[in-house]
């Protein structure tokens, strides 16, 4: 009896650290982007964009939605559960917003306290400016980049393993700003996330479904 106690004990534990984001998870989404594009951050809610568009000088162009938390918590316990869930309202998942001849691009990514911004992208046509006038004018803003090719900068922070890789290769781990001086019919500057918060929000998900769907351990029938 007391065996089985304890079995029942562990198992329960281990349960229980299932359901919770493991620590290198947590740990990525504490990793603060030193960087700005036109005043917006990663993690920043669409208010907060929206007032930082206002204070640059920008205007909104366009907005649209897709699902929210709680609808990739439906979809997930669909896929991993069979269980069907109502999906609530889509929530905001691009914006644009435009300022003369340049435009700034917003992907939000969905959260438990709503949509935060996962990824901002600077646009203004090669015809708007001279390469060697936005070399300059990024030099000026955000220094010297970490690692540089002809017309790509990158800006890493320490410990991103991928630095070194030039696109189309280029998926880094942590969050980023890259500067293309050349984007096809642009020049850009993107910030993004990186690839481990975006796994670890799908980790979060995943979790959510665990949480409020867990695994039978016993059938009914």
């Amino acid at each position: 009896m007391a065996t089985y106690k304890i079995l029942m004990l562990l198992l329960a534990i281990s349960a229980a650290a299932t359901a919770q984001p493991s620590p290198a998870a947590a740990a990525e989404r504490s990793v603060a982007a030193p960087w700005k594009v036109a005043g917006v951050a990663l993690g920043m809610s669409p208010r907060e964009v929206e007032l930082a568009m206002q204070a640059a000088g920008y205007a909104r162009a366009g907005r649209s939605t897709g699902r929210s938390w709680q609808g990739e918590v439906a979809v997930q316990a669909r896929v991993l559960r069979g269980v069907i869930v109502p999906e609530s309202p889509e929530a905001v998942k691009y914006e644009n917003f435009k300022k003369g001849q340049e435009r700034i691009l917003i992907e939000y990514a969905p959260s438990h306290a709503g949509p935060r911004v996962a990824k901002a992208k600077y646009q203004i046509s090669v015809t708007g400016m001279d390469a060697y006038t936005f070399r300059s004018a990024i030099m000026t803003r955000y220094g010297p980049p970490t690692r540089k090719w002809e017309v790509e900068l990158h800006y890493c922070l320490a410990g991103e393993t991928h630095c070194d890789t030039p696109f189309p290769f280029y998926n880094p781990q942590l969050p980023n700003l890259t500067v293309f001086l050349t984007d096809g019919m642009y020049r850009s500057i993107d910030l993004w996330e990186g690839r481990k918060a975006r796994e670890a929000r799908e980790f979060d998900i995943r979790a959510e479904v665990d949480r409020l769907y867990p695994k039978k351990n016993k059938p009914t029938f």
